[in-house]
Protein backbone atom coordinates (compact mmCIF):
# COMPACT_ATOMS: atom_id res chain seq x y z
CA UNK A 1 0.00 0.00 0.00
CA UNK A 2 1.30 3.62 -0.87
CA UNK A 3 2.32 5.66 2.32
CA UNK A 4 2.74 8.59 0.70
CA UNK A 5 1.15 11.50 1.73
CA UNK A 6 0.10 15.00 -0.25
CA UNK A 7 -0.15 18.43 1.64
CA UNK A 8 -1.49 20.70 -1.45
CA UNK A 9 -2.07 24.61 -1.02
CA UNK A 10 -5.69 25.39 -2.10
CA UNK A 11 -4.97 26.79 -5.09
CA UNK A 12 -3.16 23.38 -6.04
CA UNK A 13 -6.13 21.66 -5.70
CA UNK A 14 -8.47 23.91 -7.70
CA UNK A 15 -6.00 23.49 -10.18
CA UNK A 16 -5.82 19.87 -10.27
CA UNK A 17 -10.04 20.10 -10.67
CA UNK A 18 -9.58 22.28 -13.05
CA UNK A 19 -7.16 19.62 -15.24
CA UNK A 20 -4.95 17.26 -13.63
CA UNK A 21 -2.39 17.14 -16.31
CA UNK A 22 -2.35 21.10 -15.69
CA UNK A 23 -1.77 20.48 -12.15
CA UNK A 24 1.15 17.41 -13.68
CA UNK A 25 2.50 19.94 -15.42
CA UNK A 26 3.23 22.97 -12.97
CA UNK A 27 4.13 20.82 -9.49
CA UNK A 28 5.57 17.48 -11.14
CA UNK A 29 7.42 18.28 -14.50
CA UNK A 30 7.81 22.45 -12.83
CA UNK A 31 7.11 24.00 -16.38
CA UNK A 32 5.58 27.45 -15.78
CA UNK A 33 4.81 30.24 -18.03
CA UNK A 34 7.03 32.73 -18.84
CA UNK A 35 4.50 35.44 -18.13
CA UNK A 36 2.18 35.53 -15.32
CA UNK A 37 -1.44 37.42 -15.24
CA UNK A 38 -1.34 40.93 -13.28
CA UNK A 39 -4.32 40.14 -11.45
CA UNK A 40 -2.29 37.02 -8.94
CA UNK A 41 0.42 40.23 -8.18
CA UNK A 42 -2.22 42.61 -7.57
CA UNK A 43 -4.05 40.20 -5.14
CA UNK A 44 -1.06 39.77 -3.54
CA UNK A 45 -0.20 43.44 -3.09
CA UNK A 46 -4.35 44.27 -2.02
CA UNK A 47 -4.25 41.00 0.26
CA UNK A 48 -1.21 42.16 1.81
CA UNK A 49 -2.22 45.96 2.42
CA UNK A 50 -5.71 45.07 4.25
CA UNK A 51 -4.42 42.48 6.60
CA UNK A 52 -2.25 45.75 7.73
CA UNK A 53 -5.30 47.73 7.97
CA UNK A 54 -7.00 44.31 10.35
CA UNK A 55 -3.45 43.61 12.03
CA UNK A 56 -0.69 45.64 12.17
CA UNK A 57 -1.18 49.04 12.93
CA UNK A 58 2.36 50.19 13.17
CA UNK A 59 2.69 49.95 9.27
CA UNK A 60 0.75 52.49 6.84
CA UNK A 61 -1.39 50.23 4.52
CA UNK A 62 -0.50 52.32 1.62
CA UNK A 63 3.05 51.91 2.61
CA UNK A 64 2.24 48.00 2.27
CA UNK A 65 0.44 48.19 -0.21
CA UNK A 66 3.07 50.12 -2.76
CA UNK A 67 5.94 47.57 -1.94
CA UNK A 68 4.13 44.60 -2.84
CA UNK A 69 2.47 46.26 -6.02
CA UNK A 70 6.11 47.45 -7.07
CA UNK A 71 8.01 44.12 -5.59
CA UNK A 72 7.15 40.11 -6.20
CA UNK A 73 8.66 37.28 -7.19
CA UNK A 74 7.98 35.82 -10.38
CA UNK A 75 9.06 32.33 -11.39
CA UNK A 76 11.50 32.14 -8.94
CA UNK A 77 13.32 35.92 -9.84
CA UNK A 78 12.86 38.69 -7.61
CA UNK A 79 10.91 41.65 -10.08
CA UNK A 80 10.27 44.86 -10.55
CA UNK A 81 6.58 45.04 -11.35
CA UNK A 82 6.49 48.65 -13.10
CA UNK A 83 8.08 47.69 -16.07
CA UNK A 84 8.21 44.32 -16.61
CA UNK A 85 7.03 42.54 -19.69
CA UNK A 86 6.22 39.02 -18.52
CA UNK A 87 3.24 40.56 -16.55
CA UNK A 88 0.11 40.20 -18.68
CA UNK A 89 -2.46 42.80 -18.11
CA UNK A 90 -6.72 42.67 -18.39
CA UNK A 91 -7.73 45.57 -20.98
CA UNK A 92 -10.02 46.73 -18.36
CA UNK A 93 -6.88 46.99 -16.00
CA UNK A 94 -6.27 50.09 -17.57
CA UNK A 95 -8.40 53.23 -16.41
CA UNK A 96 -6.85 56.66 -18.11
CA UNK A 97 -9.39 58.87 -15.90
CA UNK A 98 -7.90 57.66 -12.91
CA UNK A 99 -4.19 58.72 -13.36
CA UNK A 100 -2.99 61.84 -11.98
CA UNK A 101 -1.00 64.41 -12.90
CA UNK A 102 2.15 62.63 -11.46
CA UNK A 103 1.33 59.41 -13.16
CA UNK A 104 1.55 60.87 -16.36
CA UNK A 105 5.06 62.76 -15.84
CA UNK A 106 6.12 59.55 -15.06
CA UNK A 107 5.70 58.22 -18.12
CA UNK A 108 6.80 61.00 -20.35
CA UNK A 109 9.96 61.18 -18.25
CA UNK A 110 10.35 57.17 -18.48
CA UNK A 111 9.11 56.77 -22.11
CA UNK A 112 10.93 60.39 -23.41
CA UNK A 113 7.81 61.12 -24.72
CA UNK A 114 5.90 64.46 -24.89
CA UNK A 115 2.20 62.98 -24.96
CA UNK A 116 2.01 59.61 -23.04
CA UNK A 117 -1.83 58.61 -22.84
CA UNK A 118 -1.96 59.23 -26.53
CA UNK A 119 0.68 56.91 -27.11
CA UNK A 120 -0.73 54.30 -24.92
CA UNK A 121 -3.96 54.52 -26.93
CA UNK A 122 -1.57 53.54 -29.75
CA UNK A 123 -0.23 51.17 -28.50
CA UNK A 124 -2.79 49.02 -27.25
CA UNK A 125 -4.53 49.47 -30.92
CA UNK A 126 -1.06 47.78 -32.14
CA UNK A 127 -1.91 45.08 -29.61
CA UNK A 128 -5.32 44.68 -31.05
CA UNK A 129 -4.39 43.65 -34.38
CA UNK A 130 -0.32 41.96 -33.33
CA UNK A 131 -1.31 40.58 -30.20
CA UNK A 132 0.84 41.69 -26.81
CA UNK A 133 3.83 39.35 -27.49
CA UNK A 134 4.52 40.30 -30.93
CA UNK A 135 4.77 43.74 -29.50
CA UNK A 136 8.25 45.34 -29.46
CA UNK A 137 9.88 45.31 -25.99
CA UNK A 138 9.63 49.36 -25.47
CA UNK A 139 5.89 49.10 -26.71
CA UNK A 140 5.16 46.52 -23.83
CA UNK A 141 6.86 48.32 -21.47
CA UNK A 142 5.25 51.27 -22.25
CA UNK A 143 1.43 49.62 -21.99
CA UNK A 144 2.35 47.59 -18.72
CA UNK A 145 3.75 50.74 -17.09
CA UNK A 146 0.30 52.79 -17.76
CA UNK A 147 -1.79 49.90 -16.30
CA UNK A 148 0.52 49.10 -13.24
CA UNK A 149 -0.24 52.82 -12.73
CA UNK A 150 -3.62 52.44 -13.00
CA UNK A 151 -3.97 49.41 -11.03
CA UNK A 152 -1.73 51.25 -8.31
CA UNK A 153 -4.68 54.18 -8.15
CA UNK A 154 -7.10 51.46 -8.54
CA UNK A 155 -5.49 50.00 -4.79
CA UNK A 156 -5.44 52.98 -2.93
CA UNK A 157 -9.00 53.41 -3.68
CA UNK A 158 -9.58 49.84 -2.39
CA UNK A 159 -7.93 51.03 0.97
CA UNK A 160 -10.71 53.57 1.26
CA UNK A 161 -13.07 51.48 0.91
CA UNK A 162 -11.63 48.83 3.42
CA UNK A 163 -11.54 51.42 5.91
CA UNK A 164 -15.17 53.08 4.85
CA UNK A 165 -17.60 50.25 3.92
CA UNK A 166 -15.46 47.25 5.56
CA UNK A 167 -14.30 47.98 9.04
CA UNK A 168 -17.74 50.11 10.47
CA UNK A 169 -19.52 46.37 9.33
CA UNK A 170 -17.19 44.05 11.94
CA UNK A 171 -18.83 44.21 15.09
CA UNK A 172 -15.42 42.47 16.81
CA UNK A 173 -12.51 40.85 14.92
CA UNK A 174 -11.64 37.21 15.91
CA UNK A 175 -8.57 36.84 13.90
CA UNK A 176 -6.57 37.42 10.09
CA UNK A 177 -4.49 35.17 8.04
CA UNK A 178 -6.09 32.51 9.57
CA UNK A 179 -4.33 28.99 9.05
CA UNK A 180 -6.49 26.08 7.80
CA UNK A 181 -6.04 22.47 7.01
CA UNK A 182 -8.71 19.87 5.83
CA UNK A 183 -7.25 16.29 6.71
CA UNK A 184 -7.93 12.73 5.56
CA UNK A 185 -7.37 9.53 7.37
CA UNK A 186 -4.08 9.08 6.08
CA UNK A 187 -2.80 12.20 6.51
CA UNK A 188 -3.22 13.78 3.39
CA UNK A 189 -3.71 17.77 3.65
CA UNK A 190 -5.21 20.63 1.69
CA UNK A 191 -3.63 23.71 3.45
CA UNK A 192 -4.95 27.55 3.22
CA UNK A 193 -5.46 30.97 5.30
CA UNK A 194 -8.87 32.88 5.66
CA UNK A 195 -8.32 36.36 5.35
CA UNK A 196 -10.48 37.72 8.23
CA UNK A 197 -12.90 35.74 10.84
CA UNK A 198 -15.01 38.46 12.54
CA UNK A 199 -18.61 39.00 14.12
CA UNK A 200 -20.17 40.93 11.12
CA UNK A 201 -23.23 43.94 11.26
CA UNK A 202 -26.67 41.85 11.26
CA UNK A 203 -25.40 38.51 12.51
CA UNK A 204 -25.25 36.81 15.36
CA UNK A 205 -22.50 34.27 14.98
CA UNK A 206 -18.96 34.92 13.37
CA UNK A 207 -18.31 34.57 9.88
CA UNK A 208 -14.91 33.33 7.79
CA UNK A 209 -14.19 35.83 5.38
CA UNK A 210 -12.48 35.89 1.84
CA UNK A 211 -11.11 38.85 0.33
CA UNK A 212 -11.06 39.08 -3.29
CA UNK A 213 -10.89 41.74 -6.22
CA UNK A 214 -12.66 41.28 -9.56
CA UNK A 215 -13.84 43.19 -12.52
CA UNK A 216 -16.96 41.45 -12.15
CA UNK A 217 -19.48 40.73 -9.13
CA UNK A 218 -19.46 37.40 -7.74
CA UNK A 219 -22.77 35.42 -8.03
CA UNK A 220 -25.63 34.95 -5.23
CA UNK A 221 -24.47 31.32 -4.71
CA UNK A 222 -20.70 31.75 -4.76
CA UNK A 223 -20.07 30.63 -1.18
CA UNK A 224 -22.46 27.96 -1.03
CA UNK A 225 -20.57 26.14 -3.88
CA UNK A 226 -17.06 27.27 -2.91
CA UNK A 227 -14.50 24.45 -1.85
CA UNK A 228 -12.14 27.37 -0.38
CA UNK A 229 -14.50 28.37 1.78
CA UNK A 230 -15.76 25.15 2.38
CA UNK A 231 -12.46 24.44 3.55
CA UNK A 232 -12.13 27.05 5.61
CA UNK A 233 -15.23 26.51 7.81
CA UNK A 234 -14.28 22.53 7.89
CA UNK A 235 -11.41 23.44 9.56
CA UNK A 236 -12.24 26.47 12.04
CA UNK A 237 -15.91 26.05 12.75
CA UNK A 238 -15.14 24.69 16.13
CA UNK A 239 -12.95 27.66 17.26
CA UNK A 240 -15.56 29.74 16.44
CA UNK A 241 -19.18 29.05 17.98
CA UNK A 242 -19.49 26.22 15.74
CA UNK A 243 -20.06 28.46 13.04
CA UNK A 244 -21.01 27.57 9.47
CA UNK A 245 -21.09 31.17 7.56
CA UNK A 246 -18.63 32.20 5.43
CA UNK A 247 -18.13 35.17 2.83
CA UNK A 248 -16.65 36.60 0.23
CA UNK A 249 -15.66 40.58 0.37
CA UNK A 250 -15.43 41.51 -3.26
CA UNK A 251 -13.86 44.65 -4.19
CA UNK A 252 -14.71 45.85 -8.00
CA UNK A 253 -11.77 47.15 -9.91
CA UNK A 254 -13.96 48.59 -12.40
CA UNK A 255 -14.11 51.88 -10.64
CA UNK A 256 -17.43 53.97 -10.39
CA UNK A 257 -16.57 57.54 -11.54
CA UNK A 258 -19.45 59.82 -9.73
CA UNK A 259 -19.10 62.37 -12.67
CA UNK A 260 -19.75 65.85 -12.07
CA UNK A 261 -19.63 68.36 -14.57
CA UNK A 262 -19.46 72.49 -13.69
CA UNK A 263 -19.98 74.70 -16.60
CA UNK A 264 -16.21 76.86 -17.15
CA UNK A 265 -17.90 80.09 -18.07
CA UNK A 266 -21.03 80.57 -15.54
CA UNK A 267 -19.98 77.19 -12.80
CA UNK A 268 -23.68 75.80 -13.34
CA UNK A 269 -23.98 72.24 -11.93
CA UNK A 270 -25.00 69.65 -13.90
CA UNK A 271 -27.11 67.22 -11.96
CA UNK A 272 -27.30 64.44 -14.24
CA UNK A 273 -28.25 65.81 -17.91
CA UNK A 274 -25.68 64.36 -20.85
CA UNK A 275 -26.02 67.75 -22.69
CA UNK A 276 -22.64 68.38 -24.38
CA UNK A 277 -22.23 72.45 -23.69
CA UNK A 278 -23.72 73.96 -20.54
CA UNK A 279 -27.93 74.35 -20.69
CA UNK A 280 -28.29 76.79 -18.24
CA UNK A 281 -30.16 80.08 -19.71
CA UNK A 282 -28.60 83.07 -18.77
CA UNK A 283 -30.17 86.42 -19.24
CA UNK A 284 -32.47 84.63 -21.85
CA UNK A 285 -30.00 83.11 -23.47
CA UNK A 286 -28.08 79.86 -23.17
CA UNK A 287 -24.79 79.77 -22.07
CA UNK A 288 -23.15 76.93 -24.50
CA UNK A 289 -19.80 76.76 -21.94
CA UNK A 290 -17.91 74.07 -21.71
CA UNK A 291 -17.79 71.37 -19.06
CA UNK A 292 -15.21 71.38 -16.56
CA UNK A 293 -15.50 66.77 -15.46
CA UNK A 294 -14.68 65.85 -12.03
CA UNK A 295 -14.70 62.63 -10.86
CA UNK A 296 -15.35 61.15 -7.23
CA UNK A 297 -14.25 57.83 -7.72
CA UNK A 298 -15.03 55.27 -5.16
CA UNK A 299 -14.79 50.91 -5.43
CA UNK A 300 -17.90 48.96 -5.31
CA UNK A 301 -17.50 46.53 -2.74
CA UNK A 302 -19.49 43.41 -2.75
CA UNK A 303 -20.89 41.27 0.10
CA UNK A 304 -21.79 38.01 0.03
CA UNK A 305 -22.34 35.78 2.84
CA UNK A 306 -24.22 32.10 3.21
CA UNK A 307 -24.19 28.90 5.47
CA UNK A 308 -22.35 26.43 4.15
CA UNK A 309 -23.99 23.41 4.71
CA UNK A 310 -23.26 19.19 5.71
CA UNK A 311 -23.80 18.65 1.92
CA UNK A 312 -21.30 20.53 0.82
CA UNK A 313 -18.79 19.67 3.18
CA UNK A 314 -19.21 16.53 2.39
CA UNK A 315 -18.92 17.05 -1.84
CA UNK A 316 -15.48 19.12 -0.79
CA UNK A 317 -14.23 16.04 0.93
CA UNK A 318 -14.91 13.38 -1.95
CA UNK A 319 -13.21 15.89 -4.02
CA UNK A 320 -10.67 15.85 -1.91
CA UNK A 321 -9.76 12.01 -1.49
CA UNK A 322 -10.01 11.79 -5.20
CA UNK A 323 -7.52 14.60 -5.73
CA UNK A 324 -4.65 12.67 -3.42
CA UNK A 325 -5.82 9.24 -4.79
CA UNK A 326 -5.52 10.25 -8.19
CA UNK A 327 -2.09 11.96 -7.39
CA UNK A 328 -0.98 8.91 -5.82
CA UNK A 329 -1.53 6.76 -8.20
CA UNK A 330 -0.20 9.36 -11.47
CA UNK A 331 -3.76 9.51 -12.71
CA UNK A 332 -3.68 12.76 -14.66
CA UNK A 333 -5.91 12.96 -17.24
CA UNK A 334 -6.92 15.83 -19.77
CA UNK A 335 -9.43 18.39 -19.18
CA UNK A 336 -10.30 18.88 -22.76
CA UNK A 337 -13.34 21.59 -21.74
CA UNK A 338 -11.02 23.63 -20.03
CA UNK A 339 -8.21 24.37 -23.17
CA UNK A 340 -10.26 27.41 -24.03
CA UNK A 341 -11.75 29.69 -22.06
CA UNK A 342 -13.46 33.03 -22.73
CA UNK A 343 -10.05 35.08 -21.20
CA UNK A 344 -8.33 33.10 -23.38
CA UNK A 345 -6.10 29.52 -23.98
CA UNK A 346 -4.38 27.24 -21.49
CA UNK A 347 -0.73 28.67 -20.55
CA UNK A 348 -0.04 24.72 -21.87
CA UNK A 349 -2.18 24.53 -24.82
CA UNK A 350 0.73 24.46 -27.13
CA UNK A 351 2.75 21.98 -25.12
CA UNK A 352 -0.53 19.69 -24.92
CA UNK A 353 -1.48 19.64 -28.60
CA UNK A 354 2.31 20.26 -30.65
CA UNK A 355 5.07 19.19 -27.79
CA UNK A 356 5.58 22.72 -28.19
CA UNK A 357 7.57 24.11 -25.48
CA UNK A 358 7.49 27.82 -26.41
CA UNK A 359 6.18 30.67 -24.11
CA UNK A 360 7.13 28.50 -21.09
CA UNK A 361 9.90 27.85 -19.05
CA UNK A 362 11.09 24.88 -16.69
CA UNK A 363 11.80 26.25 -13.00
CA UNK A 364 15.18 24.40 -11.20
CA UNK A 365 14.55 21.58 -9.15
CA UNK A 366 13.92 22.44 -5.47
CA UNK A 367 16.58 20.36 -4.06
CA UNK A 368 19.51 21.40 -6.52
CA UNK A 369 18.28 24.93 -5.73
CA UNK A 370 18.82 24.67 -1.98
CA UNK A 371 22.14 22.50 -2.65
CA UNK A 372 23.66 26.01 -4.17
Amino acid sequence: MNKMTNKLSHSASNQFMDCPTKWKYHYVDRLRSKTQHAALAFGSAVDAAFTSILKDKDKKPEDVFAYFWRFQEINGKETYLPTATNIVYANSDYDEELLQPEDIRKLAEEFKIELPLQEVNKVYEEKEYAGFDNLPEDRKRLLNYANWLSLYRKGLLMIDAMREEVLPKIKKLHGTQVYCKLENDVGDLVVGYADMVAEWEGYDEPIVFDFKTSAKDYAVDSVLTSPQLTLYVHSLSSNYNNTRRAGYIVFNKNIRKNKTKVCRQCDYLNEGTSHKTCNNVVNGTRCNGEWNVKINPKVYVQVVIDSIPEKTEEIVLENFDYINASIKNGVFHRNLQNCVKSYGKCQYYNYCYKDDMSGLIKLEDENNRNKK
